[in-house]
């Protein structure tokens, strides 16, 4: 386990990353493509996170285009994601990139392998006749970006936060329940209660799921009080079977 929160939960995404990609791998091994064409749009939404790429799939030539999957025409980046992690594959998208003059409209060619790194060698310059970078995106790239561009606690929740929403059913609960329960709770009336009775109040309110986050409990009163005469009693109340 990690010293710091920041280190807990980058490694809690790459876990989670790795799973993904592992049984994408072995879907894609058995002739199941579902996986992989579902995984454009989860990249999608993560590249955008990591970078702030705007990444979308809206005016695509086609839902099978054999170049792009994602782009930005707005930045002028389009991204292949793929399963391959092959040579043969890349040089196959290029080809079709040059032939289909999309340099003309993209300065930036990005692969995102699903899979730990890729395993081949590719010169990225292959394309500056054209003025165009190619860029390869994999599980340790991801990684190396998660850990030297996402250095805070407040900088990698939303990663965080999405990583969780998509691949924990028991934290999507959680988070619907808080949403649910913030509003209802009277914080006016539990404000009137003694620490331990609304410790209670706000705990009670997760009766029967299996956990609860501490990141999660945080957001709650009293937890989020500036106070902090309520530490030792949320230490030891957190430790219980009431969550």
């Amino acid at each position: 386990m990690a010293l710091r929160v920041t280190d807990n939960m980058r490694d809690e995404i790459d876990k989670a990353l790795r799973g993904y990609i592992e049984g994408i791998k072995i879907r894609t091994k058995g002739n199941i493509n579902s996986e992989a064409v579902t995984a454009e749009g989860f990249f999608r939404n993560l590249l955008n996170l990591l970078y702030d790429y705007k990444l979308t799939k809206d005016k695509i030539e086609s839902a099978n285009n054999e170049t792009i999957d994602l782009h930005s025409v707005e930045l002028k980046i389009c991204v292949q994601v793929s399963a391959q992690n092959t040579k043969q594959k890349i040089e196959t998208t290029v080809a079709s990139f040059v032939k289909k003059e999309k340099y003309k409209i993209y300065e930036q060619l990005h692969f995102v392998i699903l899979d730990r790194e890729k395993d081949f060698d590719y010169d990225e310059n292959s394309l500056l006749s054209q003025n165009v970078k190619i860029v390869f995106h994999d599980l340790t790239t991801i990684f190396s970006t998660l850990l030297n561009k996402f250095d805070s606690r407040e900088s990698i929740e939303p990663i965080y936060h999405f990583i969780k929403g998509e691949f924990d059913e028991n934290y999507q609960i959680v988070q619907k329940q808080i949403t649910s329960d913030t509003e209802n709770f009277e914080v006016e009336e539990l404000k009137k209660l003694h620490i331990v009775d609304q410790i209670y109040s706000v705990l009670n309110q997760f009766e029967g799921l299996n956990t609860i986050y501490p990141r999660t409990i945080a957001r709650l009163f009293p937890f989020n009080s500036s106070r902090r005469n309520y530490d030792v009693y949320s230490h030891y109340c957190l430790k219980t079977d009431n969550i």
